[in-house]
């Protein structure tokens, strides 16, 4: 086993990505939910709504960071970018085990290993492309219609976090998708892992504001502490730098190490299962 083998398995793998249908649209679909946010503020900032007193063109910031904070406000509410990303990966494992065309690839003189960890490196890049795509697209048109002022590392971290995160659930779906070997059983399992995790942030938020009503302190300082580390701030850290009133503070870097480990042990996870299947 050579660098060179795993880089033309690497890049048959990103040529299978960005030349399938649903890549393509994610792509196209990424530059224009960049060019939707610096528009959305410009659409909103036209209304004559009052907010707290208050018109509401004159509570926004009018500027490219903010542009794509709204931006990601966009992709990651919606979910839209990361339903495409379980569905590429759920199809480039699951979908090549059910139809038997990874058998050559398996049954190849290098070590099983190699097959989901290029698969996740195409997974990644493409990950990337995708926010590069909407940080390009959002940035452009937000300069042209609001301006380059404004606080542009909020942006940034947005970005990051919401990129970590994929990765994370790109890791988790390919796991189940070598445990299952169906495409619509790993996408359903992964949205419904999904849905758990948005009801696990609530739930954990929920019993913080429980106990410090009841004055249970010591109890709510360790829940706040635990939190950061868990999965589901790790998978959807992005809230807390594209929410005005949320934040990590000085845990900014657990919900990254933990999104970070998370997706190191399901990537070994794959590679350990995979290396077991009977391909004959």
């Amino acid at each position: 086993m050579t660098p060179q083998h795993f880089l033309a398995i690497l890049g048959a793998e990103l040529r299978k990505l960005f030349r399938h249908p649903a890549g393509r649209l994610g792509l196209v679909l990424a530059v224009l939910i960049g060019i939707a946010g610096p528009l959305g503020i410009l659409w909103v900032g036209s209304s004559d709504a009052i907010v707290n007193g208050q018109p509401i063109s004159e509570t926004l910031d009018y500027s490219a960071p903010q542009g794509i904070i709204w931006s990601l406000r966009m992709r990651d509410f919606s979910h839209v970018m990361r339903l495409f990303v379980v569905a590429l990966a759920a199809s480039s494992l699951a979908g090549e085990l059910g139809a038997r065309t990874m058998r050559e690839a398996l049954l190849r003189p290098v070590p099983r290993w190699i097959v989901p960890v290029a698969k996740f490196g195409a997974l990644a890049a493409y990950v990337f492309a995708n926010g590069l795509l909407t940080w390009l697209a959002s940035s452009a048109a937000g300069a042209v219609l609001l301006g380059v002022s404004g606080h542009w590392s909020d942006a940034a971290w947005g970005m990051t976090y919401s990129l970590v995160g994929d990765l994370a659930v790109v890791a988790v779906t390919l796991l189940v998708a070598v445990l299952t070997r169906s495409v619509a059983g790993s996408i359903v399992i992964v949205v419904v892992l999904a849905v758990m995790n948005w009801f696990t942030r609530a739930a954990m938020w929920m019993v913080e504001t429980v106990l410090l009503q009841a004055e249970q302190t010591t109890y709510a300082e360790a829940l706040g502490m635990v939190r950061p580390w868990t999965p589901t701030y790790a998978i959807d850290g992005w809230i807390n730098y594209i929410v005005p009133y949320l934040g990590l503070g000085t845990d900014w870097y657990k919900p990254l190490i933990t999104a970070l480990l998370c997706t190191a042990v399901c990537v070994a996870l794959t590679s350990l299962r995979l290396s077991r299947i009977d391909v004959h």
